[in-house]
């Protein structure tokens, strides 16, 4: 296990994006670190764990600003055990409850949508394939960071066709509402990983506002959180 990192800087560490890697393959591992490493001036390692128990005593002493996680990762609870999603999933939602400003990032070679549901609507942020360049990896950190929702668009309509199940809306109507105008704005802003707070400084509207266009939106839109109307968005963007 790797605990504090060694990097020696001209920066802050909170000047730099504190990362937590959480993996069961410890050359993955080792390869991301020497990546994150490799730009000290940006990126603050506070550890590299092959199970969730470790990742968890780490975020109770430092909790990182970001954490990218193997959904099929060990728990730590048995030597015996092996990987499942049901653990990767459970690390999401007990890192979320924890510290619920960490922005969970799920690095899988499991590309079934359902999977990336299953993350999404744990608390993860975003899910990133496994055979991605580095580059792209560091850069959906980045990205996590400022509060973006991260989905890679070559299963983005599978995905959008998974959260939005008909028999999730028995006895409702499909065909959904028009936006607003401002709806759409709002829609806009969500996507782009805004906050309410945000959405309400950049508008020049009050916090209770957004928060009623925010109902609204998901109402109209037969979805049921930000990160499906942020997705539903960057899929029709994309069109």
């Amino acid at each position: 296990m790797i605990g504090e990192s060694t990097l020696q800087s001209g920066l802050e560490d909170d000047e730099r994006i504190s990362v937590l890697l959480v993996d069961d393959h410890r050359s993955f591992l080792d390869g991301m670190v020497a990546r994150l490493e490799a730009r000290a001036n940006e990126f603050r390692v506070i550890g590299a764990v092959t199970s969730v128990k470790e990742a968890l005593q780490i975020i109770a002493g430092d909790p990182p600003d970001v954490v990218l996680l193997d959904l099929k990762v060990l728990s730590g609870q048995d030597s015996a055990e092996e990987p499942d999603i049901k653990s990767g999933l459970e690390a999401i939602r007990a890192i979320h409850q924890r510290t619920p400003s960490t922005k969970i990032v799920v690095l899988s070679a499991y590309h079934r949508p359902e999977h990336v549901a299953q993350a999404l609507q744990s608390g993860a942020v975003g899910y990133v394939y496994k055979g991605r360049s580095s580059d792209e990896v560091l850069e959906s950190i980045r990205r996590a960071h400022v509060g973006q929702v991260l989905f890679h668009p070559e299963i983005a309509q599978k995905l959008l066709e998974t959260l939005q199940k008909p028999e999730r809306f028995e006895g409702e109507e499909r065909e959904m509402d028009p936006l607003t105008p401002r709806e759409r704005e709002v829609l806009q802003l969500i996507a782009e990983g805004k906050s309410n707070q945000e959405i309400a400084i950049q508008l020049q509207i009050s916090l209770g506002t957004v928060k009623k266009h925010v109902t609204n939106i998901l109402e109209k839109m037969h979805l049921r959180s930000r990160v499906e109307a942020a997705l539903y968005w960057r899929t029709q963007s994309q069109d």
